[in-house]
């Protein structure tokens, strides 16, 4: 028999998605990170072309659903690589929060494939804007918690140099 102490429940799954969410939001490394390289640069691909003009202006959708497809697979695919396989969180729910940011990316993925063989007329479609938005939120949360957004000393590092031994200070600075 299983004990239920061991067991996440929702309230502990969606705890853990609000301290996320709250690491996420006071983090300005994270925060400019997320803005700079995953939506302007890693999107790129999606606003460069609107910037300097479509070929058609008047028949292409600015979100275009060639663009956001590859866009979304390129960004899941990441997550896939390395957020969902990283298996070093010890808190309660994080299983959970896993097998959840597994369905998010799933239903992201037929979004896009979706919207891209239901396109309109123009190139776009509403089921592909969704699921960029769903690829978006899932990175912002999959990556809430990476240590290498945060901005902390290392205590083998100390600060102004390297480490002295107390014989050798003599007031006259250091030899």
């Amino acid at each position: 028999m299983s004990d239920s102490n061991n067991k996440a429940t929702w309230g502990d799954m969606i705890s853990l998605l609000i301290k996320r969410f709250g690491n996420a939001i006071t983090n300005p490394t994270f925060i400019i990170s997320f803005v700079a390289v995953i939506v302007l640069g890693g999107g790129a691909g999606i606003w460069i072309p609107n910037w300097f003009g479509n070929d058609n202006e008047s028949t292409l959708a600015f979100f275009k659903v060639t663009d956001l497809l590859t866009y979304g697979v390129a960004i899941l695919s990441a997550i896939a690589a390395d957020g969902l396989m990283d298996d070093t969180s010890t808190e309660k729910g994080a299983k959970s929060v896993k097998a959840l940011a597994l369905l998010v990316g799933l239903i992201a993925f037929i979004l896009l494939v979706y919207g891209y063989k239901k396109s309109a007329r123009d190139m776009s479609s509403g089921y592909s804007n969704l699921g960029t938005l769903f690829v978006l939120l899932l990175w912002f949360f999959v990556y809430a918690n990476d240590e290498k957004y945060d901005d902390r000393q290392s205590p083998q590092n100390p600060i102004g140099g390297g480490t002295v031994e107390i014989g050798k200070l003599e007031g006259k600075g250091l030899k």
